[in-house]
């Protein structure tokens, strides 16, 4: 009885030491669901591969999951077939790459890289149990004869089958390996078994434990820890709610120092005990090793049954559930940063309140913080908060909506604006309040106030600036600047050196001297020039300014101001304040997130609710930075604060990777990529007909997926990079043909970069006809071509330019000999002959010498020799010669541009020379000239012979054109050219002859 008592009292001890560590906790990881749209939210089991895809089973099918798209493996009709069963019990990551998938009786792996199915479980057996021995993998079977066989997982994918003895009617069921070569089992009789893998393949018989009411066919299962202990959960009540572990000595003991109604995972690989309490929504850790527990994280909502816990590389938590109104995906993402916070608590007496503005130090040692409730103080080191209610002397005013405070560090005073108007001194000691509205503009609001010289506090209200004397107690307006600042609402002022003061307003951003007057402005319409002119806050920085806007960030340098917003990395663009913290980085409060900027790199880094703060959106002008170097920073719901050291911890960057190639064609075809194909891809190329293509890229981080940015640009096409966007993939259509490099990097939304950017060579190809080597195979085959014509007409010239030759030949030697012996044979008969005969044998050798001179014109024009200007000019001056010298006409040739060499066509010299030679005969028959006069010009590429006499003329009326003009018309036209006959101006005839060359 006192024995139960002692548990009793044991376990309420533990259990309320659970409660108090659960009241003071300060989660270090923020909990949320992810995968929210996969198809199945009743999960089994999680993994991840080496690429860092997680892998999600459920009760329908595997699913891949990059943070933003899943790719389901199933057993579907119709479908490509990825696995051969969609009910999942487990699945793991073997030797880097294989996916072992675990069913009800059945097994299948993949090859997560080719996405392949390599093995799936014969029909004769039926699979029961893997068993994980470190890096070695093995699996049990059981035939119908209830035979048992033990495959194992080799480094290529293929199942080695192993010996493995067992006693007549024991069947293997929960087992694990535990020490080298040891292997620990239940049998399906409730009998605990050791066997070891070894030459002699001994069979131990061990104790068997029984676990409450639990049949004998159910054993509890096995699992090992990294000191070589067995461990037996058992699940009466819920899955695994109790931890035995296995005594040297060959005895379960139950681990009774663990809190009563836990779901129990293992995790072998983290060697802890991951302990869910469904109550309090809790995520608690057992180090198996030391026995420690801690509280892990908190859960959003309670949970009925979780099936897995598994932490990825990046040290996110993924809790699996299966049953129950709440089922799917959990993620708890640690905490990169150790923020504190002092946050309204409605209910609570002390609690600050909301919509915090001011932050500053009071002499006491406290902050003075003022916003929408009013005045609180929190003091540091007890990190209590305590509500001021000050009292107005006038007693007719409520101090809520507090705008600015300006303390004093010698006496517990303050002066105070609040956004219903008015300027106040708020004595602590006292608790009393005196109100300075001027009367003649009781109605205006003030917002941003400073101390001055001379005691003097600079006002900036909703309608423009003023001062206010605290020695005189006197308002002295800005008169002279009365209309400049009209409606322009002041928000704060910021010391800048040698007293002057920076005013951040609506309308810009000024810089007033000592003397007030207004000597730089920084607006839209100034030269340089903000983005906006809702200016909220501004620091220095040595030579830099650094001011805050809602439309980014800006650093003024000089006569420079560069802006940097979301798209180099900036949390929002909305930004409240800025603050340097000791070592000179740059804290920016947004709207959304708070950002950090390194001083060094120039880099954003953002923190967000997933990582500490309470909410994502800060208050403009609460800020302050204590003697300690703790930045604080108001919020929407109070103040957060922290020491930036502590937030330089390491933070593992996520992988980016290409997760799909998709390529479509104008004929319809279609291009895709697999995992094996994309990973490492440094080329692609572009079918000429494809000329679209999208590449789908993805952040592998898990973290509002969604909200991660990429930006991209394409070498040889773009110059500078495409901004931001939370596009996951990357389209181009109809690209120019040639070579580019695709440069992809990413960050998350937390401003965290990948740890790698990605390059990727593509290459669009052209259709064959337009392709280099397609042109050069062209120009190779047309001069092969043209060669061939060219050499066949050379040879058919050169045939050509023989056979006249020898034809001229032939005509000189034979038909000439011939015709001269005729003539010189009629000459002797002509002298032997009567007289009545010798006038007919005079003809006929005038006939046959006649005949000679024609054929010597035949053979000329044949004979390819003469081919030539000179040639054609020496036959002409011959013909000339013989004609006219008889007869005593004089006659005169002239040759303008002629090149002697030049070869002539035979036509074209025979055609020229016959019209030559017709228009000679026609001056001797006809025209009765005593001068002729032959003038052969080239002009270009057309040759003009000019043919002119003194004589008489003659009529070019159609019926006086004989055979001869008709001749020599046609003649020229044969050679493309044109043939004129005119009158002289002083009697005569001209011919004129132009014809191609």
């Amino acid at each position: 009885m006192h024995r139960h008592l002692l548990v009793l009292f044991l376990l309420f001890f533990l259990y309320t030491t659970a409660l108090s560590q659960r009241e003071s906790l300060e989660p270090s990881y923020s909990t949320m669901w992810v995968a929210k749209d996969i198809p199945n939210n009743n999960v089994t089991a999680i993994t991840q591969d080496t690429l860092g895809y997680m892998w999600i089973a459920t009760r329908n099918g595997l699913f891949r999951y990059d943070g933003i798209r899943y790719k389901p493996f199933k057993n579907a009709p119709g479908k490509e077939k990825k696995i051969s069963f969609n009910m999942i019990t487990g699945i793991s990551l073997v030797h880097n790459r294989f996916l072992v998938i675990e069913g009800l009786r059945a097994l299948n792996i993949i090859d997560a890289y080719s996405e392949q199915l390599i093995y799936e479980s014969p029909s004769d057996k039926v699979f029961l149990q893997s068993i994980n021995d470190g890096d070695q993998w093995y699996f049990q079977f059981e035939d119908k004869t209830f035979s048992n066989y033990l495959y194992r997982l080799t480094q290529d994918g293929q199942l080695e089958l192993l010996p493995l003895e067992l006693p007549s009617g024991v069947r293997m069921n929960k087992a694990c390996f535990c020490g080298p070569g040891a292997l620990y089992f239940f049998d399906l009789k409730g009998r605990f078994w050791k066997t070891r893998f070894d030459e002699q393949a001994q069979l131990t018989l061990l104790d068997s434990i029984q676990f409450f009411e639990r049949t004998k066919a159910y054993p509890p299962p096995l699992f090992c820890d990294k000191k070589n202990q067995v461990w037996a959960l058992d699940n009466q009540i819920r899955p695994h709610n109790s931890a035995y572990r296995l005594t040297p000595e060959g005895q379960f003991l139950k681990e009774h120092n663990l809190v009563q109604d836990l779901i129990l995972i293992p995790d072998n690989t983290e060697n802890v005990l991951w302990m869910i309490d469904p109550q309090d929504y809790l995520l608690c850790q057992m180090d198996l090793s030391s026995g420690d527990k801690k509280i892990f994280s908190k859960l959003p909502l309670p949970i009925i049954s979780v099936t897995t816990v598994f932490k990825d590389r990046l040290g996110n938590v993924w809790i699996g559930t299966q049953f129950g109104p709440h089922k799917g995906v959990l993620l708890s993402h640690p905490h990169v940063a150790e923020f504190k916070k002092f946050l309204y608590q409605p209910g609570k007496e002390f609690s600050i309140g909301t919509a915090c503005r001011s932050i500053s130090n009071i002499p006491s040692g406290n902050l003075l913080i003022g916003g929408r409730d009013g005045f609180f103080s929190w003091n540091k080191s007890t990190n209590t908060t305590k509500k001021i209610n000050p009292t107005d002397v006038s007693d007719k005013t409520t101090f809520f909506n507090v705008w600015d405070v300006i303390s004093n560090p010698l006496s517990n005073t303050v002066w105070f604006t609040k956004e219903e108007g008015g300027l106040f001194r708020f004595n602590i000691d006292s608790g009393m309040v005196y109100n300075y509205r001027p009367k003649n503009n009781a109605s205006d609001r003030y917002l941003g106030i400073a101390m001055g010289e001379k005691d003097k506090i600079w006002i900036g209200t909703r309608s423009g600036v003023s001062w206010f004397d605290t020695n005189t107690q006197n308002h002295d307006p800005l008169e002279k600047h009365s209309s400049r600042f009209y409606d322009v609402s002041g928000y704060k002022w910021v010391s800048a050196d040698d007293n002057h003061f920076w005013l951040c307003s609506s309308n810009g951003l000024y810089l007033f001297n000592k003397e007030r007057d207004v000597v730089k402005r920084y607006a839209t319409d100034t030269e340089p020039f903000l983005f906006t002119n809702e200016v909220n806050d501004i620091v220095r920085d040595g030579d830099t300014y650094w001011i805050s806007t809602d439309n980014g960030l800006h650093e003024l340098t000089g006569n420079i101001i560069q802006r940097y917003t979301t798209d180099q990395g900036l949390s929002d663009n909305s930004i409240a304040s800025v603050e340097l913290d000791n070592k000179g980085d740059l804290w920016i409060a947004t709207f959304n997130g708070l950002s950090r900027r390194d001083r060094i790199s120039g880099k954003f880094q953002n923190f967000y609710v997933e990582d500490g703060l309470p909410h994502n959106e800060f208050n403009r002008l609460g800020k302050h930075k204590d003697a300690d170097g703790d930045l604080f920073f108001s919020t929407q719901n109070g103040v957060v604060f922290f020491n930036p050291d502590s937030l330089n911890k390491e933070i593992i960057s996520a992988p980016l990777l290409l997760t799909g190639f998709l390529s479509f064609g104008r004929n319809g075809s279609t291009i895709k990529k697999s995992t094996l194909e994309l990973n490492g891809l440094e080329e692609v190329e572009i079918p000429a007909g494809n000329k679209y293509f999208q590449l789908d890229v993805a952040l592998l981080n898990y973290i509002n997926g969604n909200e991660n940015k990429y930006a991209y640009y394409l070498e040889g096409l773009e110059s500078t990079w495409r901004p931001m966007s939370t596009i996951p993939f990357i389209q181009y259509n109809n690209l120019p043909a040639g070579t580019y490099t695709l440069h992809i990097k990413a960050t998350s939304a937390s401003g965290q970069w990948a740890k790698n950017t990605l390059q990727i060579r593509i290459t669009v190809l052209e259709h064959f006809y337009q392709t280099t080597s397609f042109i050069v195979l062209l120009m190779f085959l047309f001069f092969g071509v043209l060669s061939v014509i060219l050499r066949y007409r050379f040879l058919q010239d050169l045939k050509m330019e023989r056979m006249r030759n020898q034809l001229s030949r032939d005509l000189h030697d034979e038909v000439g000999g011939v015709l001269s012996g005729i003539a010189m044979q009629m000459d002797v008969l002509e002298k032997r002959s009567s007289n009545d005969i010798k006038p007919f044998m005079k003809t006929l050798a005038q006939s046959s010498r006649n005949v000679v001179s024609k054929m010597r014109d035949v053979i000329w024009a044949v004979d390819s020799s003469k081919d030539t200007f000179e040639d054609l000019q020496e036959r002409m001056k011959a013909f000339t010669l013989e004609l006219l010298v008889p007869l005593d006409v004089t006659y005169n040739y002239t040759f303008k541009n002629i090149d002697k060499n030049k070869k002539l066509n035979g036509l074209f010299r025979q055609s020229v020379y016959l019209v030559f030679k017709e228009a000679m005969v026609n001056i001797i028959k006809h025209a009765d000239a005593s001068e002729v006069n032959i003038c052969l010009t080239v002009n270009r590429k057309y040759l003009e012979m000019r043919i002119s006499d003194n004589g008489k003329g003659f009529s070019l009326k159609p019926k006086s054109i004989g055979q001869g003009l008709k001749n020599m018309d046609k003649r020229a036209k044969q050679i493309g050219g044109t043939l004129l006959i005119e009158e002289g101006k002083n009697g005569g005839v001209i011919l004129v002859l132009n014809a191609p060359l």
